[in-house]
């Protein structure tokens, strides 16, 4: 299906260019960047087929169609995981014992006579919450495409309508005679050429065929009840972008398609259909994938996002600076206040988000140096 299909690969290919950083948990709690060595590699280029982005985009796909992840453990003799792989979901069984038939024992991959089996402490498996009696049997999650499948079925009988009416329309109509005179072959072929070329599209789309005698149009083309089954596909496109929780604005829906709501549609494309997805993966990679390589290396190791570079997510400066004026005049508020300097921190605090530490900074004792009242007062008159 072409829309299910487009939506699946702006969500992967959107959420594979976010990149995974790694980073050194310190013992007082802050972050270092991991900018070499094995596990630097390992996290962007998880396995030699696949660098990090071809790794996510897999990742990303296959949960958006199938509901499931499979990512195979591949660990080198005394070190630990050295590759993260990942199967086709399709194609993966999960295995379960009869004493035991709601937990996972193990997993087959199966692909004609090609068959391979793995262990629990092999295979990672993330799957979405499927409360189905299929799906707690399988052990499998629910895929999106299955819980909007009377959409994505009526959608596919629509494009194939659509195709059957344009290849079996022909003409759209007869100019026939009503009279008892026919015309004569040359009279008739000489009509047929002036509406040809009057009123003729490609091939025979939307010609009108001339006939004999006294004119009449007899009408061939589509019947408004055509038309509407063609409409359906708009719906459709709104029903499966509501499934992955992607706006419909950004994938040709005709309605709301002004700068400002592309604009607005794209933060939430973000916020509601590539991000949850993105840090469900990005926890599991944390805590098995990370946490090995941490027991392995004797280190507090952590993968987290970049989001930088994505502009639909950062601020509107002029919003911020709007903001910050704001703030600044708040705090020059506060500090004219006649009130002591635990109160006025206390404020701060609480009206605007400042910590304990950073309002103290900001209400220096008379006399002392305060690098941060400087820091405010460069950016606004008012201090």
């Amino acid at each position: 299906n072409a829309q299910a299909y487009s939506i699946v690969r702006k969500i992967s290919e959107t959420g594979s260019d976010i990149p995974w950083i790694p980073k050194e948990v310190k013992a007082d709690g802050t972050l270092e960047d991991v900018t070499s060595g094995r596990f630097f590699e390992f996290v962007n280029q998880p396995n030699e087929e696949q660098t990090q982005k071809d790794f996510k985009e897999v990742s990303f796909s296959y949960t958006l169609t199938t509901g499931d992840l499979f990512w195979q453990k591949v660990e080198a003799t005394g070190f630990g995981i050295s590759e993260l792989k990942t199967w086709p979901s399709q194609l993966i069984e999960v295995l379960s014992n009869q004493n035991t038939p709601l937990t996972p024992s193990g997993y087959k991959f199966e692909l004609d006579r090609l068959k391979e089996s793995f262990s629990l402490e092999e295979m990672i498996h993330l799957k979405y919450f499927n409360p189905t009696t299929r799906g707690i049997e399988s052990l499998r999650g629910l895929s999106p495409l299955a819980a909007a499948w009377l959409t994505l079925s009526g959608d596919n009988q629509r494009a194939v309508a659509q195709d059957s009416m344009m290849k079996n329309r022909g003409a759209a109509g007869i100019f026939t005679n009503e009279s008892e005179l026919s015309l004569t072959k040359e009279e008739q072929d000489e009509q047929q050429a002036r509406f040809n070329k009057l009123i003729g599209g490609a091939d025979k789309l939307n010609t009108v065929i001339a006939g004999k005698g006294k004119g009449k149009f007899l009408q061939l083309g589509m019947s408004s009840g055509d038309l509407e089954i063609l409409k359906t596909g708009i719906q459709n496109l709104r029903t499966l972008c509501n499934v992955y929780g992607a706006p419909s604005e950004l994938f040709n829906d005709p309605a709301n398609k002004t700068f400002a709501n592309q604009k607005t549609a794209l933060k939430a494309f973000y916020e509601n259909a590539v991000l949850p997805l993105d840090r469900r993966l990005l926890s599991k990679y944390n805590s098995t994938v990370v946490k090995d390589w941490s027991k392995r290396e004797g280190k507090n190791y952590t993968v987290v996002q970049d989001l930088s570079h994505v502009g639909a997510l950062q601020e509107d400066e002029k919003q911020k600076a709007e903001k910050d004026k704001i703030t600044m005049q708040g705090v020059a508020v506060v500090l004219g206040m006649p009130i002591s300097s635990e109160a006025k921190a206390a404020l701060l605090s609480d009206q605007f988000e400042f910590t304990q530490e950073q309002a103290e900074a900001i209400i220096a004792p008379a006399g002392k140096a305060n690098s941060t009242l400087e820091i405010l007062g460069s950016l606004s008159p008012l201090l």
